[in-house]
């Protein structure tokens, strides 16, 4: 029974560990975004960004 807790509490740290990693990544795009290339949106990224969340999550759905 210890080692299922310990897998547990390894599992728990990992998450967490992935989770502060894609809040980092998505902090510093942000802030590389603002710095570089924020003039450069156009109607184009719009149009692959909504396409690319609609599309996403059918698949998401459709794949459960």
């Amino acid at each position: 029974m210890e080692a299922a807790t310990s897998k547990q509490r390894f599992a728990s740290k990992f998450t967490w560990l992935v989770i502060a990693m894609g809040w980092g990544v998505c902090l510093f795009s942000v802030y590389q975004l603002t710095q570089r290339s924020l003039a450069r949106f156009d109607l184009t990224l719009v149009i692959v960004a909504f396409l690319t969340a609609a599309i996403g999550s059918r698949v998401a759905v459709a794949s459960f």
